[in-house]
């Protein structure tokens, strides 16, 4: 006859989750947000240093688990040589504590690194590869022996408690940094300054086993990278970084979008735009704009008489002032559809957005936005098409993307694709760009 066990009174649940481990769960909480907060801010310095694609974001992802596993086997042999559990509360907190300065190396060797190049190159695939692998080793080295480390402290029924609070930890860190931290501030600013915060925040929890001398040597360690927080770290370093690549140029402003990393640079009279040090545009008051005017006419003469149109990805040009002023047109209403809001209040402070009544800027994406509008209400859309390297790009230049277009055009409408030329003429095309135009 089997007997069933008693069951475990609540009382005697809620103590075990009370207990001698509610102070490590806390400072391991915080080690999953650090460890989060790290990997978007890296994510972003990536794509802003080099042209990302999946397979980029994919090898950042595998070296992050990579120097995370390596960290962990440190954390384990480190708990080894520190027997007493005090001195390894003490190298717990001064891990987390070093992890805003670690950061902010970490971005700066991703910035200043070997594999720097020119303003609106892209970096060739073994230096893409190596700046992701290398760029991601401080962090991630030091959350695994963090958190390596946290286990060594704590008891093993206490494990399964600690593996949710670090789980806990870094969704509540994705979510809080991509939704509100990264808009406070730039990348440096954000490392030490958060970095400071939670430091802080695990040295309390972690006080009751820390002990007063322990907790005011912790202390200072956490606070130094809040006072480094207060230099003006990132412009410098971005001013180091523009003087290299784009000798001659200025830095005006860098902005931080949802999107991007937005960099002004003043070149004589032209303000240059960078997108994630990509060219995005160039701004040089009383030059001539008779390539805008003819392309606008071009592109009205691809339609009898074009009264609805839309226009995406080409926000930060001339182009929407130049249809509407067009003579003979008969243009009755204007979309430009811009995906970054930032973009848009740029191109507002350029005056490259006409006080027009048919005019209307949309910031939206781009095919939520045609898959929204009502059939047969366009009569012309024009695309300026960015090349297809990435998924999300390829959205916008697939079958199902097109479908979506021939919906929201009239009958006799037309869509009219731009396609980068990457400097190349008519007379001269490689065999890759003739593969790509030839498939439109």
């Amino acid at each position: 006859m089997s007997v069933s066990p008693a069951p475990v009174p609540r009382e005697d649940m809620r103590d075990a989750r009370r207990s001698p481990c509610a102070p490590l769960r806390r400072a391991v909480l915080l080690t999953g947000f650090s460890s989060q907060f790290s990997q978007i801010l890296v994510f972003r310095e990536a794509m802003a240093q080099t042209h990302a694609t999946e397979l980029l974001f994919g090898a950042a992802l595998a070296a992050w688990l990579g120097w995370s596993a390596l960290g962990a086997v440190s954390g384990r042999g480190l708990a080894a040589l520190l027997p007493k559990r005090e001195t390894r509360v003490a190298a717990l907190a001064l891990g987390v504590a070093l992890f805003g300065p670690a950061l902010a190396a970490q971005i700066l060797l991703m910035r200043h690194g070997p594999w720097a190049a020119g303003a609106g190159e892209i970096l060739a695939p073994d230096q893409a590869l190596l700046l992701v692998a290398l760029g991601a080793a401080p962090t991630a080295w030091l959350g695994g022996t963090v958190f390596s480390l946290a286990l060594g402290v704590g008891r093993k029924e206490h494990f399964g408690l600690l593996y949710r609070a670090e789980a806990w930890g870094a969704l509540a860190g994705g979510l809080v940094t991509a939704l509100v931290l990264l808009w406070w501030g730039p990348p440096l600013w954000l490392a030490l300054f958060v970095g400071a915060v939670l430091a802080c925040g695990s040295i309390a929890a972690l006080r009751p086993w820390l002990g007063t001398a322990r907790t005011a040597l912790l202390v200072p360690v956490a606070l130094f990278a809040g006072l480094l927080a207060l230099l003006p770290l990132d412009r410098i370093s971005e001013e180091i970084t523009w003087a290299t690549a784009l000798p001659g140029a200025e830095l005006v402003e860098t902005r931080e979008t949802r999107q991007m990393r937005l960099s002004l640079l003043q070149r004589g009279q032209s303000l240059l735009v960078f997108g994630n040090s990509a060219p995005l545009a160039a701004v040089e008051p009383g030059a001539s704009q008779a390539r805008w005017s003819q392309l606008a006419a071009l592109l009205l003469c691809q339609h009898e008489s074009p009264r609805r149109l839309l226009v995406a990805g080409a926000t930060l040009t001339p182009l929407a002032e130049k249809l509407l002023a067009y003579p003979a047109a008969t243009i009755e209403s204007l979309e430009v559809v811009e995906l970054d809001p930032e973009i848009t209040a740029l191109a507002r402070e350029l005056g490259m957005v006409p006080r027009d009544d048919r005019l209307q800027v949309v910031d939206a994406d781009l095919r939520g936005h045609v898959r929204d509008v009502p059939e047969n209400s366009l009569d012309l859309i024009v695309l300026f098409a960015p090349e297809p390297d990435s998924s999300v790009v390829s959205r916008l230049l697939s079958v199902e993307f097109f479908s979506l277009v021939r919906q929201a055009l009239d009958s006799n409408g037309v869509v009219c694709v731009v396609l980068p030329s990457h400097g190349s003429s008519a007379e001269y095309t490689g065999q890759a760009m003739a593969l790509r135009t030839g498939s439109v």
